[in-house]
């Protein structure tokens, strides 16, 4: 009986070349570390990927126009759309209750609201570009102020220096 298993496990032990079981040693290996690779690859995507996510989706939807209440807003313009307050004004005109016509004129004042909004938020936006210029360009001088005192100083101390240097030739 123990003569038939030692007979079964060389014959086990036979079938496979040396340089085969090296291939699939070296096979398995390889799969463990592009496995390794993929949990990390999928960890970073975890961390990163909404950050991507909501970058893209602003690229994306950067040139689509929102608009609210009959306003839109492009870069420094404001654009009304006549037909959304001329719409308001026939709703009005052919309103038939007292209900109907208090929303048309909430529509329209909103609208108005919006167009306010509209005007400070561009307001805002070009004073706060001002403000990075204005600042930008205080850094510059002061920037370049300190690089004139520091030659200045530089200077001083090379003609200290050289007077330092005749005096003790002097004596």
């Amino acid at each position: 009986m123990i003569n038939l298993l030692i007979a079964k496990i060389s014959i086990y032990n036979n079938q496979l070349d040396d340089g085969l079981n090296y291939f699939l040693i070296f096979l398995l290996f390889t799969l463990i570390i592009i496995r390794v690779i993929i949990i990390i690859f999928f960890a970073k995507w975890l961390t990163l990927g909404p950050k991507i996510m909501k970058k893209w989706h602003n690229i994306k939807n950067r040139n689509s126009e929102k608009s609210f209440d009959g306003v839109k807003v492009k870069g420094k313009q404001i654009i009304v759309d006549q037909e959304y307050i001329v719409d308001i004004e026939e709703k009005i005109k052919k309103a038939e209750t007292p209900q109907e016509l208090l929303e048309y004129q909430i529509l329209k004042e909103n609208h108005e609201k919006q167009k306010i909004k509209a005007e400070k938020s561009v307001k805002e936006k070009e004073d706060v570009k001002l403000e990075k210029i204005e600042a930008k360009a205080n850094r510059s001088r002061i920037n370049s102020e300190a690089k004139s005192e520091a030659e200045k100083i530089k200077l001083e101390q090379k003609f200290i220096k050289k007077k330092n240097k005749k005096k003790k030739e002097g004596k």
